[in-house]
């Protein structure tokens, strides 16, 4: 099976691809914010760029919800 990641027009995560995002991520009892893009997606990850040359892999049972990072969410 092939890992790489790549960007597929029937996963779910596709619809956000290259543009800022917030994931909200949870772990055990921890559920945090995460600020990035999304720029590749497999069948069980997220592959997320939390910012230039800094790329994470998430299971994506991991994430909780994706939402539309605002403007003003860059400023608080």
């Amino acid at each position: 099976m092939d890992r790489q990641m790549v960007q597929s027009e029937q996963g779910v995560f596709t619809q956000w691809g290259s543009q800022s995002v917030i994931l909200q991520v949870a772990s055990a009892d921890l559920r945090v914010p995460l600020r990035g893009v999304i720029v590749g997606e497999t069948e069980h990850s997220v592959r997320f760029r939390i910012h230039d040359g800094c790329d994470i892999d998430i299971y994506k049972h991991m994430i909780l919800a994706v939402e539309e990072e605002s403007w003003m969410d860059s400023i608080t």
